[in-house]
């Protein structure tokens, strides 16, 4: 009975650590988009934009929306350009 007990909790020990672990690598992936948005996201649901690195093959910027989604946009496009620059005012 006792080797149960130990061995039951080794086992809720390591599985607690791993999900921890999984989570923690999960929060360290890089994002990045693979396909852009087709229409203009309005600005009142914008909270945020973060733009993907060059590891990415495709260069975006990801929105934050107040919903908490997060939505790729060329940045090569005006109204991209411009909710970048009012977020920017926004926060200094």
């Amino acid at each position: 009975m006792r080797v149960s007990l130990v061995l039951l909790a080794v086992l809720l020990t390591v599985s607690a650590l791993h999900s921890e672990a999984k989570k923690e690598l999960a929060d360290n992936m890089p994002r990045c988009c693979y396909s852009y948005i087709s229409r203009t996201i309005p600005l009142r649901v914008v909270t945020g934009y973060e733009r993907t690195g060059s590891h990415c093959s495709l260069q975006g910027v990801m929105f934050l929306t107040k919903s908490g989604r997060k939505l790729c946009a060329n940045p090569s496009n005006s109204w991209v350009q411009r909710h970048i620059r009012h977020l920017d005012q926004k926060s200094k």
